[in-house]
């Protein structure tokens, strides 16, 4: 046969390795790998190859599989290697579907790979945002989800390998849940051109296989078919664009089969593990688990022996640190004595320590601040799924974070394991700004989510797409979408989705359960594997919440979904009782008020304040030397109306303030909250504070009406890093400040520029100082953007606000105030008890309660205890001043298209152009209208029909604005039977604010 020496004696060597094989016995590639010719042979060509070393595994199975193929084209064997497949077979998704959707998913996948990085070249490499593709092919209606493009590269890594070793099409390397380190092994032309002669080889062969199915064969999801390989190579042998060697056809054989049975085109059921080494595994991150819980059971010793040889390993450093001879008797005891001997002698009290995969100064950093119920719910078993019912003060959130730091650090769980959900974005970045003080840099990697955040990443959605228009525009629509698509099924596997696309996940963990609404159950339950078939497939949750403090019924919250949790997820109660933020006397009165209520979880349970508690740093009591104010009783105040309330709250925060002092002196305003169930009891307060100079932080200023995205500071910033980014992919941190400070000029201490440094702090506390992706940067902010339409606090002054706004806030001294606290049209008593008791638990060591008799909500009536004080508040003699009202002018008062109808040569635009946030307007009336006008007496807004109907019978004289932001609007922005009447594409609408107007 003129066969090289080497060759002809690997042949000889494998021929009779094979022939001595017995009918009944199995044989793996491993097995003819081992044999020494092959070795002598394999090294050989290895070493001209210099293939790396990493990569021999797979060159052997390859090289084998072509030998025996090469014996059997030369004579020496005749025994192809038979095949069973299932197949698809005249069903809904047939497996020709399978095969054209993915291939065309992957042509679309591969052109824009190449238009977003059309300079890499090969052996360049860049990092990819599985997110932003995903949302660029659906923003192109090609929709193609970040696990399917997951499977796409990891495809794309396999290919084009031969047997000497050599790489793939590209390599990726994981860089987080959402980034990938890309590198090309090949130009983008050739990766296109062999990924299309592959498929069309695919194609051509599963073709094949499906002509071997008998006619009048049942339609079936699993059609059996049998066939060799011979029979494929030959329809291999006929294919344009394929080597014509005998080992190119069997390396592409592979490649093909491998590819369809991994599609799920065809499931091959026998043949398969001859062209897969026997002893190598590769474990996909989004492959659906293949063990139960009790295949792990057995591990169990392992990994405690394992944990304990940390700890004895450690106990020896520190032996041999002080004395090398102790050191030296504890490794002789360690060999001679039996474990339980030793262990008993040398760690007497830390048999729980040894359990643990931590040294005994991390546990201490965990669980050392906590008190012992708080600890037993930190410390609680891993697989089982538990309630926290949290009082207020009783630290949910420090139980929630020391619980993820506690898994990560002790039970060793890994971070891509944890998945968090938080009721807001300020709640992620909190939550995740003290895990990172816990546990240091891996708290970067744990998963803690917005439930909308999270619905974008599972529909692969980007944030900053949001604000072109190129999204969809229905936010809230995004939670039923993820859900659906968690549900969906999985044509593949035959059941659902969700195994791939949460694939890793093992702990869910939920702050404030108890104001989750419909969607965020759905989402919740469908994640957690609620309806889940196989129990194992289940997370383990923990849900932490309040049924008392469940507040946002208007908003389809619900606490019903809290009281069935222990039912639905099988779930053990463990309850935080101790209030370790307000006074004895806030507690029990408050525990009083709200027992009140029927049907709830605590009913049995009585809160109770801390020994020592931990109010605001450093404020004393003025008669007293000790840390905590004294024990004053809860003040329940009756008065005459509004102004008499008004008048009284400023009386009684006063002397608030001359109880409390803070190193010496009256503490800030902003230790003082007024709190109320609507915002028109506010004003009076508000007036009379500044009549008295009083400063004032008005809660309703943070909450927007518009999106921050929207407001020129912003977009200004937004734009420059997206130019940014054209140029140059990343940035150093350091960089984005003098950019802020250079568009800022003077003004960056005005409030939108601050806002932007605000969101810049929060990327640098989750992602470090270093240099930032720019894309990830971008996408970051837009969800801190979209997500959070609520300023962080800017004011040092008097906090007036709607109960509602001040739900997670704490204060030194609260005012609840009298008014309107009858239930709505649908709220019922217990509703809004649960309102009046959330306020009442703000405060920290100060409270006073009003009922006004003009308008009585009679809610503490009925309630009797000492730490209550009532007083009646007789009508004041002197005269009140007049409440003035504080005007907004929002986008709801605005006439919005006002500009939009004008040229570009109006002079509006320029004025427009000009105003900047904290400049002067004057609303005034011309005509019929009320318009705004600028420093140079040009009109920059008008007020909108329904505005002038409230403001024109009470106009008497021109009134004094302040600019509060800019809004861009956009022509697409209204309707659409309007807008061939707009004559600019954008322009912007001034959002005003004044403190001038009388009731």
């Amino acid at each position: 046969m003129g066969l090289p020496s080497l060759k002809r004696e690997l042949f000889h060597a494998l021929f009779a390795r094979i022939f001595a094989c017995d009918t009944t016995d199995s044989m793996s590639v491993d097995d003819l790998a081992a044999l020494p010719e092959y070795r002598i042979y394999h090294d050989a060509r290895a070493s001209k190859a210099e293939a790396p070393e990493s990569t021999r595994p797979v060159a052997e199975s390859l090289e084998i599989l072509s030998l025996l193929r090469e014996m059997v084209e030369v004579g020496l064997l005749d025994e192809s290697q038979s095949y069973r497949a299932l197949v698809r077979y005249k069903v809904t998704n047939p497996s020709q579907r399978i095969l054209e959707e993915a291939i065309a998913r992957e042509i679309w996948l591969l052109q824009l790979l190449a238009e977003l990085h059309p300079d890499l070249q090969c052996g360049e490499r860049s990092v990819l945002s599985i997110r932003k593709v995903s949302q660029e092919l659906q923003n192109r209606e090609q929709s193609v989800a970040p696990e399917e493009i997951s499977a796409i590269l990891m495809n794309l890594a396999r290919e084009g390998r031969d047997p000497h070793g050599s790489a793939g099409l590209i390599t990726t390397k994981v860089l987080s849940p959402d980034r990938l380190l890309l590198t090309l092994k090949r130009d983008w032309a050739e990766i296109r051109d062999q990924v299309t002669v592959a498929r069309r080889l695919s194609t051509a062969l599963l073709r094949a296989v499906m002509t071997r199915i008998p006619e009048g064969t049942p339609r079936s999801k699993e059609c059996s078919v049998d066939f060799t390989d011979k029979d494929l190579l030959e329809v291999l042998s006929v294919q344009p664009g394929l080597e014509d060697s005998t080992e190119s056809r069997s390396r592409m054989l592979d490649t093909c089969l491998l590819y369809l049975h991994e599609l799920g085109a065809m499931r091959l059921k026998s043949g398969l593990a001859f062209f897969r080494q026997a002893m190598t595994m590769t474990l996909r991150q989004d492959a659906r688990p293949q063990f139960t819980k009790e295949d792990h059971a057995p591990l169990a010793d392992h990994y405690g022996l394992k944990r304990r040889q940390v700890h004895i390993m450690g106990r020896y450093a520190e032996l041999m640190e002080n004395n090398p001879d102790d050191g030296a008797s504890f490794v002789r005891e360690y060999f001679q004595l039996p474990d339980q001997e030793f262990l008993t002698r040398h760690f007497p009290r830390d048999k729980t320590l040894l359990e643990k995969g931590a040294t005994r100064a991390t546990i201490r950093k965990i669980v050392g601040p906590l008190t012992q119920e708080q600890r037993r719910l930190v410390e609680a078993p891993l697989e089982s799924s538990t309630l926290a019912l949290a009082g207020p003060g009783s630290g949910k959130t420090r139980v929630l974070v020391h619980r993820v730091a506690w898994l990560l650090s002790v039970e060793q769980v890994q971070s891509h394991e944890l998945l968090v959900l938080c009721f807001n974005r300020r709640n992620v970045l909190e939550l995740r700004r003290r895990l990172k003080h816990l546990v240091g840099p891996r708290a970067r990697f744990v998963s803690i989510y917005t439930y909308h955040g999270l619905a974008m990443r599972l529909l692969g959605r980007s944030f900053q797409d949001l604000e072109s228009g190129q999204a969809p525009k229905n936010f809230d629509g995004l939670l039923k979408e993820a859900c659906a698509r968690l549900h969906a099924p999985d044509l593949d596997e035959e059941g659902s989705l969700r195994d791939r696309i949460i694939a890793g996940f093992r702990y869910l963990l939920i702050d404030e359960y108890q104001d989750i609404d419909g969607a965020q159950y759905d989402l919740v339950a469908a994640l957690a594997g609620l309806r889940a078939k196989d129990a194992d497939t289940r997370l383990a949750v923990l849900a932490v919440g309040d049924d008392d403090q469940g507040i946002y019924d208007w908003r389809g919250a619900n606490v019903e979904y809290l009281r069935r949790f222990e039912e639905e997820y099988d779930a053990r109660r463990h309850s935080l009782l101790t209030n370790h933020r307000s006074t004895r006397s806030i507690v029990d009165g408050s525990q009083a008020f709200i027992a009140q209520n029927g049907h709830r979880l605590k009913r049995r349970e009585i809160l109770k304040s801390a020994q020592s508690r931990s109010p605001t740093p450093g404020l004393y009591d003025a008669r007293d030397t000790s840390p905590v104010a004294a024990e004053r009783p809860v003040h329940m105040l009756q008065v005459e109306d509004e102004q008499g309330q008004a008048i009284q709250t400023l009386a009684v925060l006063e002397d608030m303030r001359q109880h409390l002092t803070l190193e010496g002196e009256p503490p800030p305003w902003s230790c003082f909250a007024v709190l109320a169930r609507r915002w028109q009891d506010l004003e009076p307060v508000r007036s009379l504070a500044d009549e008295k100079k009083i400063p004032v932080d008005w809660a309703k200023d943070r909450e927007l009406e518009y999106s921050p995205g929207r407001v020129r500071e912003v977009l200004l910033f937004m734009d420059h890093l997206k130019s940014r980014r054209k140029q140059d992919g990343h940035i150093p941190h350091a960089e984005l400040g003098q950019i802020l400070r250079a568009l800022a000029g003077p003004r960056h201490k005005r409030h939108w520029w601050r806002y932007v440094q605000n969101l810049l702090q929060a990327w640098a506390d989750e992602a470090g100082r270093g240099e930032a992706d720019l894309d990830d940067l971008q996408n970051y902010l837009w969800g801190l953007i979209h997500e959070e339409r609520y300023t962080p606090q800017t004011s040092d002054g008097l906090y007036l606000g709607t109960v509602h706004s001040a739900k997670g806030l704490e204060f030194p001294g609260v005012c609840v105030l009298g008014g309107d606290w009858q239930p709505n049209h649908n709220e019922t008593l217990d509703q809004v008890r649960r309102l009046y008791y959330v306020g009442m638990t703000r405060a920290e060591c100060e409270l006073a309660l009003f009922d006004r008799r003009d308008l009585p909500h009679g809610l503490m009536k009925d309630i009797h205890l000492p730490c209550l004080e009532r007083r009646r508040i007789p009508t004041s003699q002197r005269p009140l001043p007049r409440i003035r009202e504080h005007l907004s002018l929002g986008l709801t008062d605005l006439y919005l298209d006002f500009a939009g109808r004008k040229t570009l040569s109006d002079p509006i635009h320029p004025a427009l152009l000009e105003l900047q946030e904290g400049d002067p307007l004057t609303l005034r009336r011309k005509a019929s209208y009320l318009l705004l006008f600028d420093s140079q007496d040009r009109a920059v807004a008008s007020l909108s029909k329904r505005a002038r109907e409230q403001w024109l019978p009470r106009y008497t004289a021109p009134i004094p604005l302040t600019v509060e932001a800019l809004i861009l609007r956009k022509s697409t922005d209204g309707s659409s039977a309007y807008q061939h009447q707009l004559k600019v594409p954008q322009w912007w609408v001034p959002i005003c604010t004044t403190r001038s107007v009388a009731r």
